[in-house]
């Protein structure tokens, strides 16, 4: 008869639950806006970084095309590579060919 009573006041009721929420509404409502906010905030001063990758798959066709003066003389008037091989036409195309 003892086990039936230990039984019966393990028992949680409705009413437990609700006084339970109703003492502690403060703590449910604001620790999660509070956590909210301090998520937004560190969002907004984290740095953002973005990365990408591309593969590109050619052909050796197209891969001569790519090593051919008029694209490399385009590349290097571009980007200005003549200084770096002190002017010289076909010293500016090696190099960018190595790179």
């Amino acid at each position: 008869m003892t086990e039936q009573a230990f039984e019966h006041d393990d028992e949680i009721s409705l009413l437990d639950i609700l006084v339970t929420l109703a003492e502690s509404w403060k703590l449910l409502v604001f620790c999660p806006l509070v956590v909210g906010v301090l998520a937004g905030a560190l969002s907004f001063l984290w740095p953002n970084t973005y990365e990408s990758v591309a593969i590109v798959r050619i052909s050796e066709e197209e891969s001569a095309l790519l090593h051919s003066a008029p694209v490399l003389d385009s590349l290097i008037t571009k980007f200005d590579l003549l200084k770096e091989s002190n002017g010289f036409q076909e010293g500016a195309r090696l190099r960018l060919k190595a790179n």
